[in-house]
């Protein structure tokens, strides 16, 4: 049997979650909750595993990056419900487990009869997190996708880049899949007290779509109430000057810089040594400011040019002045902060070996968020889950196995 590496206490400890994720959303959150005691076991077969183990945008023999950091702290058990005989053993897990995530199309999740609606006859106590692309139920719910096409959908992509370009994802990273990883613990958390006050589960719907829409409620109040359309402004805000990320010293090295009050503007001319700008009329107002944009970023860039990212960044916070370096992956696992703060932890990766893994961006007073082991193996765990935690015979495992259903 392998050996049960992971976090066993926290304020999930005592929950099993069976986690049906696809891609980074639904796996994201059962990192989360396993950093916080919860009994996370991954479902996969080795026909339709998590694409993330090796994306196919680096070919089939390459490693993914993201897939060790979303398995960490998790058990893995091989299982594949494309079988009557698959569906069979996952509602028997179901009975001895608290909540179920998932994120994969509405259709494929009722063909394999792991629904809510049927699960919840298994389990009446069962707590379900869907996390589809669009949703469960309305016109596009057939729809199929990941983050580009989310980020075109809910208007995301309409907003990123400059005037000039078309429509951009924002990054290799959708907001839409880091809201719902972010958000689905604390919602457990509430089911499993809704839970302890009326002994009954609940359905948990959490879409791509609807989680990007929710970030862009500013910009569809504007159109709303003034009927007017944001428009891509790239790094440039329609109401502070200067606001950008200005060149500096070194190759693609870059600081961020802006100003929302007039206090702050003079502060930063005082940190440039240029006393003269909050007298011409070009810059000494906002609207003037505004008006001779394109001038103003020039002439700040021909400044930050000569200077290194971090030194004006601590120079522009000295005066409050709001700043902050553009940082790059190596800077970040070198950054002072993350570092004082214990935010990198060291794993092992089975190929790779020891390597810096990032934490949990959350803290809890009581129960700090722990750390466990990373990169799971399809049916790692599935002695351990099949044979101890179901009864299952050694002799059954082994006729699944070769029967395909537990590949």
């Amino acid at each position: 049997m392998a050996e049960i590496t992971r976090v066993t206490s926290g304020i999930f400890e005592g929950i099993r979650i069976i986690e049906l994720g696809m891609n980074y959303g639904i796996p994201f959150a059962g990192r989360i909750l396993a950093a916080q005691g919860a009994e996370v076991i991954m479902v996969e077969t080795s026909k339709l595993p998590q694409v993330l183990r090796h994306p196919p945008w680096i070919g089939l023999a390459g490693s993914g990056a993201y897939f060790p950091d979303l398995s960490a702290m998790k058990l893995s058990i091989s299982l594949d419900l494309r079988y009557p005989e698959g569906q069979r053993i996952f509602k028997e897990l179901v009975r001895i487990s608290d909540v179920v995530t998932e994120n994969f199309s509405p259709e494929a999740i009722t063909e394999w009869g792991v629904d809510y609606e049927t699960l919840k006859e298994v389990n009446p106590r069962l707590i379900y997190v869907s996390g589809p692309a669009t949703g469960v139920s309305g016109p596009f719910r057939h729809f199929r996708g990941y983050g580009l096409m989310v980020a075109g959908l809910c208007g995301l992509a309409a907003l990123t880049g400059t005037p000039d370009s078309p429509p951009q994802a924002p990054g290799l990273m959708p907001l839409p899949d880091a809201l719902l990883g972010s958000l689905t613990p604390g919602l457990v958390a509430a089911a499993l007290e809704w839970r302890e006050r009326t002994g009954r589960g609940t359905h948990i719907e959490l879409p791509l779509y609807l989680a990007g829409v929710t970030a862009l409620g500013p910009h569809i109040l504007d159109y709303v109430a003034n009927q007017r359309i944001s428009e891509r402004m790239g790094n440039r805000d329609p109401y502070f000057a200067p606001h950008n990320v200005y060149p500096c010293q070194g190759e693609d090295r870059w600081c961020a810089i802006t100003c929302f009050t007039d206090d702050q503007w003079q502060a930063f001319c005082r940190v440039i040594g240029n006393l003269e700008w909050p007298k011409d009329p070009k810059f000494a107002t906002l609207q003037g400011r505004k008006q001779n944009e394109d001038e103003l970023d020039r002439l700040i860039g021909e400044w930050t040019i000569h200077q290194k990212a971090e030194d004006v960044m601590e120079m522009m916070q000295q005066a409050d002045v709001p700043a902050g370096m553009v940082q790059t992956a190596a800077d970040l696992v070198t950054d002072p902060h993350l570092m004082a703060r214990n935010y990198w932890r060291r794993t092992v990766h089975p190929i790779h070996g020891p390597h810096p893994n990032y934490s949990v961006p959350i803290g809890l007073s009581d129960t700090p968020f722990q750390w466990g082991c990373t990169s799971r193996t399809i049916g790692e765990h599935n002695q351990y889950v099949y044979g101890k935690l179901m009864g299952m015979p050694e002799e059954e495992i082994q006729k699944l196995a070769e029967e395909g259903v537990l590949v």
